[in-house]
């Protein structure tokens, strides 16, 4: 790969799945396997990914390349170098301005399915004209803060800097906390920069092309006013105690993150935007977007969350080009961690199926209509019902535990009030199952069919409604049908 006036792009490859995309179409499920076409896998649980594809192509044959090493970074620019890509690219980073990857990537500009993409999206990926990587999924990152603790103060949400420096001096002199912000990774701080600035020059077409130039080397900083002017606004951030890492942990960032979901700042500047409802305090939490000066240019931040493409070598391979193509023509299916969906269903088109890992399983190692079945069950729930909370695996248990603090949140707030839960540990789970009003399975990654099986029919048997931590997610983000869809 050829960087383009720059010494570093940050080019990171992933596999396909980590995005969880599939195509749509059909053949014929007797068509015999093609040659394997090859992706990089950084996870190693991809059979439901790879289940998937084969329901829709069973004809084309997919190859997991695992990396090697103490990071896929490394490991991905030796395969770079080497000219040894897998058939099916993925990447976090991609400018066409930056990075060159006209020898490596095949243009797919001349495909219909390029159509579905919005205009202004493709221009953005457009290298001359050319589309060698397309995007995927999309993040919003703005300010989390705590509605709990405005609204107990009697302190109103900013929507100017001016009335955010207001607020800092509010906060100041009753001992809160304005601002916690996580560090951990490098780069961080010089991004939340960026973002600030972004709601000033950096947002103007001026500043988008200024940002083109320094890349470039045709541009600096200080001979450019409005970067000048976004260097002042920033330091003013900084002043009132925005940007200040002292309240946060170098080290941890969960730590931080913990530390606001328990009350003690204002603001979180960091990638935790779907932070759920705190278990500790019962605090609320919302998004707010970076704000320019007067409030007239407020911003959320758009970033691509994956780049995919085509290794260019497969133009010498009809079959598995057209194989390649497949998986891409149309994205058909998101596949995400059930604790995302909220925050994945807002960012992903209705018009494409969406669904988990867990939800994925409850069709593998159970009997998803049984487990849709008790979701819709859901609905029955009243204060003080027995509930029965099934893991299957021990682990330990963190101050977001999906099983014991974020299922149980969500139980709690779907019947309007307390209920009388019991946690179950194990294989199996005692024959008295029917003194429970319903039983939550977890996501049975680390156990068999046989298993979920034996419990689905013991509670079938004694009549007690029984779903998984997926499904219970569904029905409380509010997209149940939507997240089953792709099954029926």
């Amino acid at each position: 790969m050829k960087i383009k006036k720059a010494k570093s792009a940050g080019l990171i490859l992933a596999c396909i799945a980590a995005t969880g995309l599939t195509g749509c179409g059909k053949t014929d499920e007797t068509s015999k396997k093609h040659e394997a076409i090859t992706f990089m896998a950084p996870y190693l649980e991809v059979d439901s990914f790879i289940e998937e594809v084969h329901k829709t192509y069973p004809e084309v044959n997919l190859e997991v390349i695992t990396y090697s090493g103490s990071n896929t970074t490394t490991y991905l620019q030796n395969m770079l170098e080497a000219d040894d890509l897998p058939d099916i690219c993925t990447q976090t980073f991609y400018k066409p301005d930056v990075v060159d990857v006209s020898d490596k990537m095949i243009d797919l500009s001349g495909y219909d399915f390029t159509d579905n993409y919005v205009e202004s999206r493709l221009k953005e990926v457009s290298d001359d004209g050319a589309l060698y990587m397309l995007p995927s999924l999309y993040n919003c990152y703005g300010i989390t803060y705590n509605k709990t603790l405005l609204e107990q103060h009697g302190w109103k949400l900013p929507t100017s800097f001016t009335e955010l420096e207001e607020l800092a001096d509010k906060a100041k002199e009753a001992g809160v906390t304005l601002c916690m912000a996580q560090i951990q990774y490098p780069g961080s701080a010089f991004q939340y920069i960026c973002n600030i600035a972004d709601a000033g020059f950096l947002g103007t077409l001026s500043g988008k092309q200024w940002q083109k130039d320094y890349l470039s080397g045709k541009a600096n900083v200080s001979d450019t006013e409005g970067m000048m002017d976004s260097m002042e606004y920033i330091q003013k951030w900084k002043d009132i105690g925005m940007l200040d890492s002292s309240n946060s942990d170098p080290t941890d960032d969960g730590k931080t993150k913990e530390a606001f979901i328990k009350g003690k700042s204002l603001f979180l500047l960091g990638p935790q935007n779907g932070i759920m409802d705190s278990e500790d305090t019962m605090d609320k939490f919302g998004l707010m977007p970076y704000l320019s000066e007067d409030g007239s240019k407020n911003v959320f931040i758009l970033n691509v969350n994956r780049f995919y493409g085509l290794n260019k070598k497969l133009e010498n391979n009809p079959e598995k080009l057209e194989d390649a193509l497949k998986e891409i023509k149309n994205i058909d299916l998101v596949i995400t961690d059930s604790q995302a969906f909220k925050e994945v269903d807002k960012i992903v088109p209705k018009e494409i199926n969406l669904t988990s890992f867990s939800i994925l399983f409850a069709r593998q190692k159970g009997e998803l209509n049984d487990f849709l079945e008790g979701a819709n069950k859901l609905k029955n729930l009243k204060p003080g019902n027995k509930i029965l909370i099934c893991e299957s695996c021990t682990h330990n248990v963190s101050h977001e535990d999906i099983g014991r603090v974020k299922i149980p949140r969500m139980l709690t707030k779907i019947a309007g009030g307390e209920l009388n839960l019991e946690y179950k540990v194990g294989y199996d789970f005692n024959e008295d199952v029917e003194k429970y009003d319903m039983v939550i399975h977890c996501g049975a990654c680390m156990v068999n069919r046989k298993s979920v099986i034996n419990k689905i029919n013991l509670c079938k048997e004694k009549n007690v409604p029984i779903t998984n931590y997926g499904l219970v997610i569904a029905y409380f983000t509010g997209i149940l049908d939507r997240s089953v869809e792709i099954f029926k």
